[in-house]
Order: C-alpha cells, then sequence, then structure tokens
C-alpha cells in the first residue's frame, strides 16, 4: 500500500511499535509516523514566525495601552478643569444670592 508519508499507515497491533504510537480510529489502528529531521526543521520555523508575530502583536497592544492611557488622563483633566469651572460658578451664584438677599432685607 502506497501512502504519503503524512497519511498514517495500517500496522497490527503487537509489532514493535510501542503502545503510546498507536492510534485508534473507527477505521482501524495505525501507527504514528515519526517526523524526520527536515520536518521537525521546517515545525521550528513555523513556531518561530509564529513567536514573532505573537512578539509584533504584544508591541502593538503595549502601544495601544500608552495611546490609551494618554487619552484617559487626558479626558481626566478635561473632566477636572470642567469640575472647577462648575465648583467656580455655584460659589459665585451663592456669593450673588447673599448680596440680593442682603439688599432685599
Amino acid at each position: 500500500m502506497a501512502t504519503n508519508r503524512h497519511m498514517l499507515e495500517p500496522i497490527q497491533v503487537g509489532s514493535n511499535v510501542p503502545e503510546e504510537a498507536y492510534v485508534v480510529s473507527d477505521s482501524g489502528t495505525f501507527a504514528v509516523g515519526v517526523a524526520t529531521a527536515n520536518s521537525r526543521g521546517k515545525e521550528l520555523e513555523i513556531i518561530m514566525k509564529r513567536l514573532q508575530e505573537i512578539k509584533e502583536e504584544v508591541g502593538a497592544l503595549r502601544e495601544m495601552k500608552v495611546k490609551l492611557k494618554e487619552d484617559k488622563a487626558a479626558n481626566l483633566g478635561f473632566l477636572y478643569n470642567l469640575l472647577k469651572a462648575y465648583v467656580f460658578v455655584m460659589m459665585l451664584l451663592c456669593v450673588l444670592a447673599y448680596f440680593y438677599r442682603s439688599d432685599s432685607v
């Protein structure tokens, strides 16, 4: 039976293949093939590329976090100034109300 090296080949249970290498499916029992050094190198290359992508994503997330903190600080500064203006207007209204009552009494 000619098979692709990536496909699983049927075996007879009890051969020299270790028990943990067996895969049982509906179509029979198969031995999981051992990856060659070339395919392991390719797998390692794929893993390294994915690791680099993850590092880039982490860098982008850190930049977004810094930008979000800056925006939050800017918004808080605006709200703080708005609150100070509100307090000033309320104090001014209280003073005006006090003097208005003093004149009418």
